[in-house]
């Protein structure tokens, strides 16, 4: 049991910061920003907050 590697890893935060910021946007940003608004893509949330401008 000692060898198996954890659920999360340090890489992974990375992963959910990007995911966060393509679904949630950044401040001042519309809705959904990274995806296209042609219909293709269906996107629900809950609870992501813009990220925070510096």
């Amino acid at each position: 049991m000692g060898s198996m590697i954890p659920l999360y890893l340090p890489g992974n935060g990375g992963l959910l910061a990007a995911v966060a910021l393509m679904v949630g946007g950044w401040e001042g940003s519309r809705k959904h920003p990274e995806f296209p608004d042609d219909g293709t893509w269906r996107i629900r949330s809950e609870g992501l907050a813009p990220w925070p401008s510096v």
